[in-house]
């Protein structure tokens, strides 16, 4: 493996690594409850024969495809998780270096992970801001009902 391998593969592990993370995040739990957001409408191309395709339910999966065979799979739901990490970040990373042999290849997969993990964070980030949009629009009932339940306490 020459240098230039060597660190491609350092930074495709890093930028998988980030990808995870984001996932975390995106599955983080709001209070109130949002809704988890829809996937992207294709599959993320990352070079020729190398995609990501994602699912989301109850939980958001992630797909790893090469040349249409699913290679790894990473699953996160509010209580759980199963694959991702550092170790999985290094396994999906080797495991996609055969197909990515020119430089140009290489930094079109890392632009198209980074743009995937900045996708993740913006929705995780309308997903706070939904959440704290509904208790901004609650609060004038909650503070209703507070004053509700001292006035009964000073009736007593």
């Amino acid at each position: 493996m020459t240098d230039l391998q060597k660190h491609g593969q350092e930074l495709l592990a890093e930028a998988i690594d980030k990808l995870w993370e984001a996932m975390l995040e995106l599955t983080r739990p709001t209070s109130p409850q949002t809704p988890l957001p829809r996937p992207p409408a294709k599959p993320v191309r990352l070079a020729r024969g190398l995609e990501i395709r994602m699912r989301v339910k109850e939980s958001v999966v992630v797909y790893f495809f090469a040349n249409g065979v699913c290679f790894e799979s990473w699953e996160i739901s509010v209580n759980s998780s199963y694959g991702g990490g550092a170790s999985a970040a290094s396994r999906v990373a080797r495991a996609m270096m055969p197909h990515l042999s020119h430089p140009r290849q290489l930094a079109q997969c890392l632009r198209q992970l980074r743009w995937l993990t900045a996708w993740m964070r913006k929705r995780a980030a309308g997903r706070r801001r939904a959440a704290a949009e509904i208790l901004r629009q609650q609060r004038k009932w909650v503070e209703l009902l507070e004053s509700e339940a001292a006035l009964q306490e000073l009736a007593r």
